[in-house]
């Protein structure tokens, strides 16, 4: 009975010692992992402003960058007078003809290219004229009245020619030249304009 008492025990004792061949373990929880992308920005990229519209103007030009023109004048004694000029042959041919009137400031100048008594007529002109021949130097060399003479022919039109040879010729309306106390050797001041 002995025997089998022992038996028992050692039969419970078996029961209550594990066997090394069911150890036991304790479970360990393993990490998770979370997978990292490569390549992760460090920053948001912000979009490049665009530029700001510039305005782009053209600048207005000053008043004064072209000098304005100057008209054509003679200066005698003070009085002015504003010039046309003759100063190619188709223009001094016709000079003055059929006109029915001439500003009382206003006189025709013509430019001839030397020094000549210069003959002038008054064909097909309308209005009588003072005719003031200058020379070179700005000088009044001979002043003469010149009529019209309607229906004439040509070859018994007066010619008037100055006593000395003259580079210019001034023609104004007639009696201007009294009025006003021209006479030769009087200084004319001819300003041909341009700016």
């Amino acid at each position: 009975m002995l025997a089998l008492l022992g038996l028992l025990v050692a039969c419970s004792n078996q029961a209550a010692v594990p066997s090394p061949a069911a150890p036991q373990t304790t479970a360990i929880p393993t990490p998770t992992t979370t997978s990292i992308p490569t390549a992760v920005p460090t920053a948001t990229p912000v979009p490049t402003p665009l530029p700001t519209a510039t305005r782009i103007t053209t600048p207005v030009p000053t008043a004064t960058s072209a000098p304005t023109p100057t008209p054509p004048i003679a200066i005698i004694g003070g009085r002015v007078f504003f010039l046309e000029v003759a100063d190619t042959p188709e223009k001094r041919t016709w000079g003055l003809m059929e006109r029915t009137s001439l500003p009382r400031d206003t006189a025709m100048l013509f430019i001839f290219e030397g020094d000549a008594p210069w003959g002038f007529w008054m064909k097909n002109t309308l209005i009588p004229l003072d005719a003031i021949w200058v020379d070179a130097s700005g000088l009044i060399v001979d002043i003469l009245t010149m009529v019209p003479e309607p229906g004439k022919p040509d070859n018994q039109l007066k010619v008037y020619v100055p006593r000395t040879p003259a580079r210019y010729v001034l023609e104004m309306n007639a009696g201007l030249a009294q009025e006003y106390q021209f006479v030769p050797g009087m200084p004319v001041d001819l300003r041909l304009g341009g700016p």
